[in-house]
């Protein structure tokens, strides 16, 4: 009972907020707004929280001055654990709205959870690739580092874009070639061992792949729990057959002289919550995601 009364609490102030200021906004920007109050009112699960997070991102997009989103994106940023981000964006919505009727709650609500990320952490961290200065979210899964999202490093050679995108590179990031995939990690960073990801597998029990899986149905139909915070996301939203295949640094070694060392290679099926294996050969034309853990 208490839960749900909490969330009536938010969404009471996310409506009330609403209409507070006379900014002159998009109706794009205003349907991603409304789609993420739609989903703070659905979601049960701090994941479920993240869905509500990605429609106010794109309406803070559209929007980059509208003190509402920011607003919001603070209230639920602290119900999905990630303090620090939920404290950026309460301070700038007080930067755009400083005689807001509500800006002494909201410098007491940042500090509850300058606190709170003290003594709990935030769920995601954040790395910045010193090579090219994108940001990644990071995720801590037992005793690993992991990035919370697949690599975006444009190698001199043997990297591609899905479909030839470049824009696709931004949300799954690159396929890389083996021999790129070597070397791609940043500082701090490496290619994970076939061990490293049955560690990580391991660690999350049972139906590990759902619980890899983002849930953001916009740009997948694969859709799991995102529980783990490892936010997978498939290529093909239209193939319920496609796996995700990611590259690791584990030969198989060939015991025959007609046979050619492979790679071990972890796939996550759309269609199921398991994780599978396979063996890829590093000279022939594959190209795979990569997530990197950190040293």
């Amino acid at each position: 009972m208490r839960k749900t009364i909490y969330v009536v609490n938010v969404l009471m102030l996310l409506c009330a907020v609403g209409s507070s200021f006379g900014q002159k906004v998009s109706d794009e920007a205003r349907r991603y707004f409304d789609r993420g109050m739609a989903a703070v009112e659905m979601a049960k699960t701090p994941a479920d929280y993240e869905k509500a997070i990605a429609e106010f991102e794109k309406a803070k997009s559209l929007s980059p001055h509208w003190p509402d989103v920011y607003y919001n994106l603070g209230l639920i940023q602290d119900k999905a654990g990630m303090y620090s981000e939920a404290m950026e964006n309460l301070r700038r919505y007080l930067l755009l709205a400083p005689n807001a009727k509500d800006a002494e709650a909201v410098r007491t609500l940042i500090n509850k959870l300058d606190y709170k990320k003290e003594q709990i952490g935030d769920k995601y961290g954040k790395f910045t690739d010193p090579r090219d200065g994108k940001i990644y979210k990071t995720v801590k899964i037992g005793n690993q580092v992991w990035m919370a999202e697949n690599l975006a490093y444009k190698t001199q050679k043997g990297s591609w874009a899905y479909n030839n995108d470049e824009n696709n590179a931004k949300i799954y990031g690159y396929l890389y070639e083996w021999e790129a995939a070597n070397n791609a990690c940043p500082p701090g960073w490496h290619l994970p061992t076939k061990a490293e990801w049955e560690t990580l597998i391991s660690n999350l029990g049972s139906e590990p792949g759902n619980k890899m899986k983002s849930t953001r149905v916009e740009e997948h139909s694969c859709v799991g729990t995102n529980q783990s915070g490892f936010g997978a996301v498939f290529h093909r939203k239209e193939d319920s057959r496609s796996h995700i295949i990611w590259w690791s640094c584990s030969l198989k070694k060939s015991s025959s002289l007609f046979e050619k060392d492979k790679v071990w290679v972890p796939a996550l099926p759309c269609s199921s919550g398991r994780v599978d294996w396979y063996r890829a050969d590093p000279q022939e034309d594959n190209r795979f995601a990569i997530r990197c853990i950190r040293n």
